[in-house]
């Protein structure tokens, strides 16, 4: 008997989390029931290219980023990393990067000192604050100063992932605006 192939979009599975993301699942030949019915589902490669995005961690923990460079640069995105806040700011002079992933506690500049300048120099750059210790005020000024999002270390890769994309999105679409507001005030 041949199997088919089962497509279901995310939002016809139950969300099991917070999370917003709009990939989709699809039932590979050979994994289905008699019925016809999905038993395993396996995640389909997300639109958003992931080798198009530039990202900078930011971390004075050096097995950290180390780490984390290592399984995001396998997920096929272009990741540098520094180790503290004035050499984040100077790369970002020298080096267009779409998201910057910037820890809160470093020696030195700090990371929300390290969030205020990026945003000052860099307005269309997107950063994801991270931390080691729940600390909703940080997190709330973060956010005021316009940083895209704040997670919790350690974090699970695929939330970093798909943060790294929405960011990436909102980035995008900011271009995108400009671009269209410059065509329409030459033109």
């Amino acid at each position: 008997m041949k199997r088919k192939t089962l497509t279901i979009r995310r939002s016809e599975v139950p969300k099991s989390s917070n999370r917003s993301d709009t990939g989709s699942f699809r039932v590979l030949p050979g994994f289905g029931r008699e019925d016809g019915s999905p038993h395993k589902l396996h995640k389909v490669r997300e639109v958003t290219q992931l080798e198009k995005v530039s990202v900078l961690l930011v971390d004075d923990e050096l097995d950290f980023v180390s780490t984390l460079t290592k399984r995001m640069n396998k997920r096929e995105l272009k990741t540098s990393s520094v180790s503290s806040g004035e050499d984040a700011l100077e790369f970002l002079d020298q080096h267009p990067t779409d998201v910057v992933i910037l820890d809160v506690k470093m020696p030195g500049m700090g990371g929300i000192q390290t969030l205020r300048e990026i945003k000052k120099q860099h307005p269309l750059t997107e950063v994801i604050m991270l931390t080691g210790h729940a600390n909703m005020e940080v997190a709330i000024q973060g956010m005021e100063i316009g940083a895209f999002d704040y997670l919790m270390k350690p974090m699970a890769i695929d939330d970093l992932v798909y943060k790294i994309q929405d960011a990436y999105k909102k980035k995008s679409i900011q271009e995108k605006k400009i671009k269209e507001h410059l065509l329409n005030s030459s033109g």
